[in-house]
């Protein structure tokens, strides 16, 4: 059965769910987007720019 016209349905917007914070932007992560989760718990966007700031972040420079 399909639905003529979907203004019909009582469909009310909630906000998406917080899962965490992610540690490279420090933006929440909310459900449907992508994330990496790490064994100690951290969690990065699935995104270039994250990934990048969580390794700068993390990560120490070593030079040879």
């Amino acid at each position: 059965m399909a639905v003529e016209n979907p203004m019909t349905l009582n469909v009310k917007w909630e906000e998406p769910r917080v899962i965490g914070e992610c540690a490279g932007c420090f933006a929440d992560i909310v459900e449907g987007e992508g994330y990496i989760e790490f064994p100690d718990g951290l969690l990065v966007h699935y995104d270039r720019s994250c990934a990048m700031a969580f390794c700068l972040e993390h990560g120490e420079l070593k030079h040879y």
